[in-house]
């Protein structure tokens, strides 16, 4: 799993990311209903995922090489998150194609969850 470097963040977890980061807990799916993931979609066709964290325990997530590209305290923010990410996807020229966006990024914007702060909009 590789984690956005400056992670687009939804504002009720902010001000607390390096703590919710660290209590994240892949193997078991800690903080469940706290937090959502929003990663570059599994699936080629579609873009992104809005997941809870206790879907990347399931075989299929730990064996696909997941993007971690944004975080929200619940659904309703995750969505308001990825309009964000919309908006800045639409002023890099890229139409509306978040997958490219982030991808145009190249590998060097990914790292651990460790490296992860939040994106200064």
């Amino acid at each position: 799993m590789k984690w956005l470097r400056e992670m687009y963040t939804g504002e009720k977890l902010a001000g607390d990311l390096p703590s919710i980061l660290h209590r994240i807990d892949e193997e078991n799916g800690e903080m469940t209903d706290l937090c959502r993931l929003i990663t570059l979609s599994t699936a080629q066709q579609c873009q992104l995922d809005i997941l809870p964290v206790k879907e990347i325990t399931k075989p299929f997530y730990r064996q696909a090489d997941l993007a971690v590209v944004g975080i929200a305290a619940d659904r309703k923010e995750a969505q308001t998150v990825v309009t964000r990410m919309l908006e800045d996807c639409m002023k890099a020229g890229k139409g509306g194609q978040l997958r490219t966006y982030f991808e145009a990024m190249g590998e060097d914007a990914f790292g651990s969850r460790e490296e992860v702060s939040v994106r200064q909009s």
